[in-house]
């Protein structure tokens, strides 16, 4: 079956991602008021988004060895999804578990592994399925629109970030740095906005 997808230019990832996330995410969302929108299905990584209003779940995996070990991840945004807005007001499913962590394993949460290359397309399935059992427990509230706890995690989240630098060539061999102007507004309004 692979050698089939590979023949028409097509990765499992990309065979299996989006009636996977379809048949995991669609309807719970929906129940919620998301809608599926935007899909980037790419031979390495796949992200479908879920829009309700500004907010927003992008739910990614990624099989990039570059970006190893192979992982799936859950953002929930509330805002533009243009860059380098969405890069900021955002915040991953697995901080609102650390956030609401009742024990110390909650506490470790990080992206939901894939394993390795063999066994990507199986493991897509049951990450799916804690991925959404996952959303529905810790990021109920900002389902239902209320968005005060993800908003202080978002808060807390962006104070520890730095703005965006961007380096140009000095004309003598080297570089100048300096900060990146509409990020560091981004941060500056995402850090205040800590509700509670």
């Amino acid at each position: 079956m692979m050698a089939k997808h590979a023949k028409r230019g097509r990765t499992p990832l990309q065979v299996a991602f989006p009636p996977l996330c379809a048949a995991t995410f669609a309807a719970p969302l929906a129940a919620h008021g998301f809608a599926a929108q935007a899909a980037m299905i790419e031979p390495t990584v796949c992200t479908q988004r879920y829009v309700a209003g500004a907010r927003y779940i992008e739910v990614t995996a990624n099989v990039d060895p570059r970006d190893a070990p192979y992982y799936c991840n859950v953002t929930l945004g509330d805002g533009r999804t243009d860059w380098p807005e969405r890069d900021w007001n955002s915040v991953a499913l697995w901080r609102l578990i650390r956030d609401q962590a009742s024990s110390p394993a909650e506490a470790e949460a990080k992206e939901y592994l894939l394993g390795d290359k063999s066994e990507v397309v199986e493991a897509l399935g049951r990450s799916f399925d804690r991925m959404r059992a996952d959303l529905l427990r810790y990021a109920g509230d900002f389902l239902a629109g209320d968005l005060r706890i993800f908003r202080r995690v978002r808060a807390v989240q962006t104070r520890e970030r730095s703005p965006y630098m961007v380096h140009k060539p000095d004309g003598r061999g080297g570089y100048v740095a300096r900060v990146h102007a509409e990020s560091a507004a981004l941060k500056e309004r995402f850090s205040r906005e800590d509700l509670e």
